[in-house]
């Protein structure tokens, strides 16, 4: 009997899904989608588990295709969203991907970002004195996007993407860092099961640095510490390897990247955002999370129809939206 009831929920949802979707849209058959979704990202279909079923993930494309459809066909949108791998996901699935465990309080605290001891005249800028655009998504020192699967080591890869940049704009050599060390190796933070990049950056400053991503490559699951194998490919200043900012300081966040220095950020994570394609980010419910925190990597910022924004850098793989590469508003509570 209560395999006979979960049937009928599911078909009832789903049901209930397309009644909504049809009456908000006819623009695109739902089972097309669905036939064209599968076609572009092969399900696994675990069919053990009654939460990943076959039926509860078409429901969830369905709910997510409505969404999508509906925000697209809105001509007064900032931005403008697609279909990928989270499309079909539950809530508590994705989850799993974010990981950045802020301190608390959020509101009163001071985030804490990897930067080298400067004496550089535009710490004193003022926002008038500062570019009105800076983008380093295509420098020659930026990485590609990575990719962290289904880990919640956000926190690590935003860590490891501030120093990639910094050490190339140094001294000029690009180098791959590992953050599989930090999810190995790093004991206070929690590896898949989340961290913050402040511990991650201290841990590495006491560890004699971090390894190459070729010496001990990212796998996506937490394993034993493997460094004395590993090949260090940036070491960090014991001393001074990092310096505090006040959270949401938007001048220093510019002069930051002004002098060349990506800054590590966390954001509240909301469904449309995961779902993001192009555009400035403008959701109503930016800041306020439902899914949790991620951490990500501010490479820039600028204006767009007078609303300014951060680009940022994401950590789910160069097939979700632009490089993953997305514009931010500014207003948004990044933390």
């Amino acid at each position: 009997m209560p395999q006979i009831f979960y049937l009928i929920s599911v078909v009832f949802l789903v049901y209930s899904t397309v009644q909504a979707y049809e009456k908000a849209t006819t623009k695109e058959d739902l089972e097309t989608a669905w036939e064209k979704y599968q076609a572009a990202f092969p399900l696994v279909i675990q069919n053990k588990n009654k939460a990943h079923s076959y039926e509860s993930r078409k429901s969830n494309f369905f709910k997510t295709h409505y969404e999508i459809t509906k925000h697209n066909n809105n001509n007064t949108s900032m931005y403008e969203m697609e279909h990928n791998i989270f499309s079909v996901m539950s809530d508590d699935e994705k989850k799993n991907y974010f990981g950045a465990i802020p301190p608390n309080p959020i509101s009163n605290r001071k985030t804490i970002r990897y930067l080298r001891k400067t004496t550089d005249a535009s710490t004193a800028l003022s926002i008038r004195q500062l570019p009105t655009f800076i983008d380093f998504r295509n420098d020659p020192c930026m990485q590609p996007v990575k990719n962290q699967a289904s880990c919640g080591s956000c926190w690590a890869f935003s860590a490891t993407a501030v120093i990639e940049f910094g050490k190339c704009i140094r001294n000029g050599i690009k180098v791959t860092l590992s953050e599989q060390q930090l999810v190995d190796c790093d004991t206070v933070n929690a590896g898949c099961n989340g961290g913050w990049y402040d511990d991650a950056w201290k841990y590495l400053a006491s560890a004699g640095g971090q390894a190459t991503a070729s010496s001990y490559p990212y796998r996506g699951v937490k394993g034993t510490c493997s460094l004395k194998a590993a090949i260090i490919g940036a070491i960090l200043s014991l001393s001074s390897p990092i310096r505090p900012i006040v959270s949401k300081d938007v001048t220093t966040m510019m002069r930051l990247l002004h002098q060349k220095r990506l800054v590590s950020t966390v954001v509240a994570i909301t469904n449309s955002f995961l779902n993001y394609r192009s555009g400035v980010y403008t959701d109503s419910n930016c800041g306020v999370s439902n899914l949790g925190y991620h951490a990500m990597t501010i490479v820039g910022y600028g204006t767009l129809n007078g609303l300014n924004y951060w680009v940022i850098r994401n950590s789910l793989g160069s097939g979700m939206g632009v490089s993953r590469l997305c514009s931010f508003p500014k207003r948004c509570q990044l933390v």
